[in-house]
């Protein structure tokens, strides 16, 4: 008999490209309790990730994590699913609230951001603005007494 190519015989990458193209909701309540392959990819690829993006925008939260045992390069499972769990699920946010949060931490990225920023680009730019500042600041020490030249 010949046999059928499934999806579980796609590689951990293929499957986790096409987790990417699905609601972050169905990702997390539905591929995640499909298999125990499944729900280790769904753990390793979205909810440390969301975890780890967490941690780095809320200091209090990172602290909190590494109490527990958490790091970025944390590989526990049921540590990531406990705390995933903690501070999403267990929020008292509807579904399409946690959606909504889940998919505004992924999209933010801080080097996209940065490409972004004209400042960032070319820092040299804000060079004619701090010499301005610093010339009004200066005639206005002189003017009030402040700033003595002899």
């Amino acid at each position: 008999m010949e046999r059928k190519t499934d999806i579980n015989d796609l590689p951990e990458e293929i499957i986790v490209l096409i987790f990417k193209e699905l609601q972050h909701e169905d990702i997390i309540k539905n591929c995640f309790k499909t298999s125990l392959r499944w729900q280790k990819i769904v753990i390793e690829h979205f909810m440390q990730p969301y975890l780890r993006k967490l941690a780095r925008h809320h200091l209090d939260l990172r602290k909190s994590f590494e109490n527990v045992g958490w790091s970025e390069n944390c590989y526990e499972n049921d540590l990531i699913l406990n705390l995933f769990e903690k501070h999403t699920m267990c929020n008292k946010k509807t579904p399409q609230e946690t959606h909504l949060q889940v998919e505004h931490i992924y999209e933010f990225d801080v080097e996209k951001a940065k490409t972004k920023n004209l400042w960032s680009r070319s820092p040299i730019l804000l060079l004619p603005i701090v010499l301005t500042i610093l010339g009004f600041l200066y005639l206005a020490l002189r003017r009030y007494g402040v700033l003595h030249v002899h």
